[in-house]
């Protein structure tokens, strides 16, 4: 699959199929620059959700106004590039004061296995999920905590 093709297919995921149930995603950047790394797409959005009068009625006294992002950036990533997008990707969510952040690695190939094993040191990240899809095997590899198991199915867009 063609990175093009991919990113289309992931934002309308975030926007409209299964993600909107996470999150409501409203705005969309690609080739977006933060801390001087390039990420090719940022979805932001909050996660009270929408829905009818009622609905809408029990989410605004209910729900609390988080917000949320996924941040996805494409090309070979060796594990020092991966830390240093993990590190900008925190940052941006303490800075921005999010409830969580996706980051989304994607690439045309396998991952090494030093990238694959920083994902186990994210096992109890519960602000952070981190998925590595691979676009030639069609593959895609979250961290174990919460937010990168439910993750899973909202990236797997192939």
């Amino acid at each position: 699959m063609e990175l093009a093709t991919y990113l289309t297919k992931l934002e309308k995921n975030l926007f409209f199929g299964s993600a909107r149930w996470v999150a409501d995603f409203t705005e969309s950047f690609r080739d977006y620059t933060l801390d001087g790394a390039t990420f090719d797409m940022l979805v932001t959005g909050r996660m009270r959700g929408k829905g009818f009068l009622f609905s809408r009625l029990v989410s605004y006294l209910l729900m609390p106004n988080y917000f949320a992002a996924c941040l996805v950036h494409a090309g070979d990533v060796d594990a020092t590039q991966a830390r240093r997008l993990l590190r900008i990707a925190q940052e941006y969510r303490e800075r921005e004061e999010l409830r969580f952040v996706w980051l989304v690695l994607v690439q045309q190939g396998p991952f090494t296995r030093k990238v694959r094993a920083l994902l186990d040191s994210l096992r109890q990240a519960d602000t952070l999920a981190v998925a590595l899809v691979d676009l030639e095997g069609e593959e895609v590899i979250v961290n174990d905590a919460y937010l990168g198991r439910r993750m899973q199915r909202h990236v797997k867009v192939f």
